[in-house]
Formats: C-alpha cells, structure tokens, sequence
C-alpha cells in the first residue's frame, strides 16, 4: 500500500514541477539566469508541497477507503487501531475482580436474552 502511495506522491510531484517551471518561465530569454532561477525556485516549491500534499491525502485515501470497504463492522474497530477494545482488555487483565464481574454478567445478559 505504500508503494503506490509513494509513486501518487511522486507522479503528482514531477507533475507540478513541469507545470510551474514551464507556466513561470520568460519565453521572451529562456535562457537567462534571471528568469530561469525563480521558475526553477517556484516549480521545486510546488512540487514540494504537491508531494507532501500528494502523500498525506494518498494515505488517508488509499488506506481509508479501499482497506476499510471490505471489513465487517466487528473487525473495523480492530482496524481503527482498536483502542479502546485493548484498554478494556489490559484493565480485565490486571483486575481479576473486574473480569469476574464483566463475565457474570455476560452470563446473566446470555441468559435474559435466551
């Protein structure tokens, strides 16, 4: 997933780069140092911020949307990162009395509902 997330940054880098460079250039002296280096100085500041633009919204896209499409709704809280569920977990852990409590009354849930 990564690996196309790099090269959308990099294809929406190389894009803007050639876009600014050749929207900014003087065409009257192409060759002129004093009109070359600021369209260099702008296209390298677009395709900067393009890249990174290009990366952060590649990332919430590709690994929000298509890896989430898919999941069923009990496993996308694992997929969120599932905070909560592993802090529920550690403090069931460390608090025997509290998974006792939680369990007599799963059971007692399991047998209203049955």
């Amino acid at each position: 997933m990564i690996y196309w997330i790099k090269k959308l940054a990099f294809m929406a880098f190389v894009a803007s780069f050639f876009a600014v460079f050749f929207a900014t250039l003087d065409y009257s002296n192409i060759f002129a140092f004093e009109t070359l280096l600021p369209s260099l100085a702008k296209a390298t500041g677009a395709a900067i911020l393009f890249w990174f633009i290009g990366f952060i919204v590649g990332d919430m896209v590709l690994k929000g949307i298509v890896e989430h499409v898919g999941a069923p709704e009990t496993e996308k809280d694992r997929i969120e990162g599932g905070l909560l569920q592993r802090v529920q977990e550690m403090k069931k852990e460390q608090n025997p009395e509290a998974r006792a409590h939680s369990e007599a009354a799963a059971a007692s849930a399991q047998k209203e509902t049955a």
